[in-house]
């Protein structure tokens, strides 16, 4: 049986939730894509190639992609490009005429194309197809003025009647890339290949271990390694969860561990939060340190808070335990003197200190109040039958 490593179970977590994160985004911006810009993702996703799609299966609004080598001539121009007519088949193998709108950055190559069909049909020599134009774009039904064009131009070259019937109903629109990303939905895009990218980002930091830093740059300040840590939790005094306790700290093993130097700790006790409103308790163990910090942990139960409480308590007994105002006020008001009193004075000192103390759990979590003006908690809410003994033998005394 392996020996326990909370380093281990740290860099677990972290993989886990990193994972998890990295889902979530990578999932949203799957959404963002279908919602947002359809037409872009599917013309994206476009895989069928349109010139070597039979005619009649050609579908009106659907993306194609293709590789153009041939062109018969352009009939027809506007203000954004040409349409032109290029070879197509149907089921039966029949030859039928397909309209292509190019561009007007790609006239010089769609002529190039023109002349190397011509010389290939003259030749049959097909190493003469050296120019192509990649296209990515979707079919579009055959509006009137340019069908009417269409049959002007037949006309026009000699074509007989019957080469109208091999006139398919649809035309190809070419639609670069470059229009797609420098049009309004190029933002989308934009923000879609952050989303992903951030996916991926987060998925990479899961087993990068960049994550320890924080944690490896708090144990240096005590002279310690994650080896020292793993060594030190290898057999825990208690824990609950993911909260683990040794006879120096206490480390929560989640994806952003808290590390707590128990000898750091002056002040402590057990605490319960969403009473009052009615809402589900929440149970947490308040620590704080001779730094000024406070360091609370989440319990399940408000067993498992004191116990936690105790434990460290145990560890560090002559700090102040339980949330009342004698160590509300020392806390607040009389910082130096408790620090003092907690590392440097005698233990008889503490003792006294201590048993004007309570152990009682508080009905809410109690941030830090101004120094010049602290509350009083009401005493049904905070004070012990121990603690109310004490404050009738002082006023008699």
């Amino acid at each position: 049986m392996s020996k326990f490593s909370i380093v281990k179970k740290i860099t677990r977590q972290n993989i886990r939730t990193r994972l998890l994160i990295a889902l979530v985004i990578f999932l949203i911006g799957v959404v963002l894509a279908i919602i947002q810009i359809p037409k872009t993702t599917r013309y994206f996703l476009a895989n069928k190639n349109v010139f070597a799609t039979s005619s009649d299966n050609y579908k009106k609004g659907k993306f194609y992609q293709g590789k153009l080598y041939y062109l018969y001539d352009c009939f027809g121009t506007n203000d954004n490009g040409g349409f032109y007519l290029a070879p197509a088949e149907n089921d039966a193998g029949e030859n039928c005429f397909l309209i292509v709108f190019i561009p007007n950055k790609y006239e010089e190559k769609a002529q190039a194309i023109i002349d190397q069909t011509y010389e290939y049909m003259e030749t049959g020599d097909d190493s003469v197809l050296t120019e192509s134009i990649n296209c990515r774009g979707f079919l579009d039904e055959v509006d009137s003025s340019t069908l009417r064009y269409c049959y002007e131009y037949m006309d026009y070259v000699g074509l007989p009647q019957s080469a109208r019937d091999q006139l398919c109903d649809t035309e190809f629109v070419f639609y670069p890339v470059e229009k797609i990303l420098l049009s309004e939905t190029g933002v989308f895009i934009l923000i879609i290949l952050v989303i992903f990218g951030g996916a991926v980002f987060t998925a990479i930091t899961a087993f990068t271990k960049g994550y320890l830093k924080p944690l490896k740059k708090q144990l240096e300040k005590e002279n310690m390694t994650l080896k020292d840590m793993d060594e030190e939790f290898k057999d825990p005094m208690i824990n609950f969860g993911n909260i683990y306790v040794s006879g120096k700290h206490v480390v929560e093993a989640t994806a952003s561990p808290k590390i707590l130097k128990i000898e750091d700790v002056i002040w402590l006790y057990p605490s319960i939060s969403g009473v009052a409103s009615g809402s589900q308790a929440i149970f947490y163990s308040f620590f704080y340190t001779r730094n000024h910090e406070c360091v609370k942990y989440s319990l399940k139960d408000a067993t498992s808070a004191e116990v936690l409480c105790k434990s460290v308590h145990s560890v560090q007994p002559r700090a102040l335990y339980g949330f009342v105002p004698e160590n509300q006020n020392m806390y607040y008001r009389h910082f130096n003197e408790l620090v003092d009193q907690v590392y440097n004075k005698t233990e008889d000192t503490q003792e006294e200190r201590v048993s004007e103390g309570s152990a009682a759990i508080p009905s809410e979590p109690q941030d830090a109040p101004a120094a010049e003006e602290i509350p009083q908690p009401a005493a049904a809410d905070i004070l012990t039958p121990s603690s109310v003994a004490q404050k009738e033998e002082d006023d008699l005394l």
